[in-house]
């Protein structure tokens, strides 16, 4: 099987029906993307890793037909902690909290910090009440 072949099964395990459909998806060219699928380009590593992203499959797979398709997606990896043991276990428990700070950090909102009046820059013209209520 070529990787082209192996784009297709891809493309279909993630339910686009066609080949235009899953470019617009990823926003890729269709004429480069279907090229890639109907093997006739070559698939450049860049786009086999943008692919393999896209389609949550294996890049080793998608290139070379090594490992698994499926990536371990969160659902296969609770049922791969449900067989961890002992030691395993701790080091994945450790693994998940760090991985969970380093989101928790990256998804904070800077901090902005509180003007106060001096620092605003001062008017250049005053607005008359009447003014003020006519705007």
């Amino acid at each position: 099987m070529n990787p082209n072949e192996r784009l297709r099964i891809a493309r279909k395990a993630r339910h686009f029906k066609s080949a235009a459909q899953a470019a617009e998806a990823m926003g890729a060219a269709y004429g480069t993307y279907s090229g890639h699928e109907n093997g006739l380009r070559g698939i450049p590593r860049d786009e086999i890793l943008r692919y393999a992203s896209f389609f949550r499959v294996s890049p080793g797979w998608l290139d070379y037909g090594e490992g698994e398709m499926e990536l371990m997606l969160p659902g296969n990896i609770l049922e791969a902690l449900r067989n961890l043991e002992g030691p395993y276990l701790t080091k994945a428990a450790e693994l998940i909290l760090m991985v969970k700070g380093l989101q928790d950090n990256s998804m904070a909102l800077p901090t902005t910090p509180t003007l106060q009046e001096s620092s605003l820059p001062s008017p250049k013209k005053q607005i008359s009440p009447t003014t003020r209520r006519n705007l």
